[in-house]
């Protein structure tokens, strides 16, 4: 129930979204008291007279609530954050570079740490905003983990591991925020104390909220969820009292042509786009119309796994692709897919896949590329992992 507890919890939180907004509240004045005062300790800056010709950079606030696991609010995070879109390319600053983890890694690394049942933690270290910060800090980080004995990688240069022998610690850094896992927990004091020597961070302890993803953990199983995330959108789009859809989308349904004018502030729409996409990270069954609004999660069992001593199994509903795959001898009308045939018969020959029908009613990707109805969607869905936490039990 603690994680269900937690999920409901932060649905709650509302960040303000001005310096006015945020004035009002005892909390949140307290917070911006102690970034300024941290600024201050750490000679973020000097008070120097302005050149002539030159204009000053602006700043704005952000404000964060940060969780506990119980879903009660940890500490109120304000940060002061400077205009570095209003720097000038080659003038203000030369070569620029924000290190971003890819998320299907981010997904890995939290799916390894499900499977092995390691702990894992999060760090976060402020940047202000100035364009060539991240680059800054990337490059100190990387030279620190380095010289600590981790290893980049070549897939994804944001992730870091260190193996030493039976002792093993992954990192994962997205901009200022690391994620920090392993199997050993005394391993995992000494790295954290020498990060601390190292740089001005802070410990946000077991991993709950990254990237707009809630993160719960039971005692067996962790859980990816973007509720909050999606009622943000859904409050930001004015719909919050539109009635929910138990599944996507109406079959045969036609959109009709909008006859509306062009959008002249095409920003909201775009910001929109992007947003339902990222929604996509926790709801893969959305990636076909991800406009709609669920409450589900995506679960990662300790029993995820792929077994390396048998061939990848691929499941196909057409029988006229399964016949091209296992037959060399081609059609006319097929030589433009004749290397990418010889590639696959090769692959099933050597028995690094193996190919087998499946019914057109279990085809997992149809969740994917086309509009189902209600039982078949739910049917799926189900395939998936994914499901409803917040559900009746």
């Amino acid at each position: 129930m603690g994680h269900i507890i937690f999920l409901a919890s932060i649905s709650t939180g509302i960040e303000p979204r001005s310096f006015k907004v945020a004035m009002k509240d005892e909390g949140w004045r307290e917070a911006m008291h102690t970034e300024i005062q941290a600024l201050e300790a750490n000679e973020t800056w000097n008070m120097v007279a302005l050149p002539e010709g030159k204009q000053a950079l602006g700043s704005r606030w952000i404000y964060k609530e940060e969780y506990n696991s119980d879903g009660s609010v940890e500490w109120l995070k304000a940060r002061l954050v400077v205009f570095g879109n209003h720097q000038v390319g080659d003038i203000d600053y030369s070569e620029t570079f924000a290190s971003v983890a890819k998320m299907v890694t981010v997904r890995a690394f939290l799916a390894v740490a499900a499977v092995k049942n390691w702990e894992f933690i999060r760090w976060i270290k402020s940047l202000y905003g100035l364009k060539q910060a991240p680059r800054c800090w990337f490059s100190k980080l990387v030279s620190a983990l380095k010289w600590y004995g981790f290893h980049q990688s070549y897939y994804d240069y944001s992730l870091f591991t260190l193996t030493n022998d039976a002792i093993q610690i992954n990192v994962l850094i997205y901009v200022d925020d690391l994620i920090i896992s392993g199997n050993d927990s005394a391993a995992l004091v000494a790295f954290k104390h020498y990060l601390g020597t190292c740089f001005h961070m802070k410990n946000l302890g077991v991993l709950k909220y990254f990237l707009d993803i809630e993160v719960a953990r039971s005692h067996k199983d962790i859980f990816l969820c973007q509720r909050k995330y999606a009622l943000d959108i859904i409050f930001e789009g004015g719909l919050l009292g539109a009635k929910p859809a138990s599944f996507p989308l109406e079959q045969n349904h036609h959109i009709a042509q909008s006859t509306s004018p062009f959008l002249v502030d095409v920003k909201r729409y775009r910001r929109l786009i992007r947003r339902l996409i990222y929604l996509s990270f926790t709801r893969p069954d959305l990636s076909f119309s991800v406009h709609i609004y669920l409450s589900l999660c995506i679960h990662l069992a300790k029993i995820t796994g792929v077994s390396r001593s048998s061939p990848m199994r691929l499941h196909c509903d057409s029988q006229s692709a399964l016949h091209l795959a296992h037959n060399p001898v081609f059609h006319e009308r097929t030589k433009h897919i004749e290397v990418d045939c010889h590639f696959l018969r090769d692959a099933l020959v050597d028995g690094t896949i193996s190919m087998s029908h499946v019914s057109i009613s279990d085809q997992l990707v149809d969740i994917f590329t086309k509009v189902l109805g209600k039982r078949q969607f739910e049917f799926l869905l189900s395939k998936l992992g994914i499901s409803n936490l917040h559900a009746p039990t």
